[in-house]
């Protein structure tokens, strides 16, 4: 009997009420019962938006602790900067080349 049927698990005592209620009105929590977190998260949550960009900053304005959030993340790595001897010589390799296959095409 009670193993083929196990609707004896699900008492109706044992729901919480908004799950065993009729109607909305039933199954929204009265004035007592939700407490004060409702009422701390917004001015938490304003703290938060006003002071991150305060913090941030007072913390970012020292450039020691610039510098070292910069070699910390790496976001771009910028390639070793070349003197204008190495910048000559690359062009007239390029120089070269554009001869080269211009003369092919001939």
């Amino acid at each position: 009997g009670q193993l083929q049927n196990p609707s004896f698990l699900f008492l109706p005592q044992a729901l919480p009420r908004h799950l065993k209620a009729e109607s909305r009105e039933e199954r929204l929590p009265d004035e007592r019962e939700r407490g004060m977190a409702g009422f701390w998260l917004e001015p938490i949550k304003f703290s938060i938006l006003v002071l991150m960009p305060i913090v941030t900053v007072v913390a970012f304005q020292h450039p020691p602790t610039l510098n070292w959030a910069i070699d910390k993340t790496r976001y771009v790595v910028y390639p070793e900067e070349t003197g204008r001897a190495k910048l000559e010589q690359l062009h007239l390799i390029v120089r070269e080349a554009a001869q080269a296959r211009a003369a092919e095409k001939k």
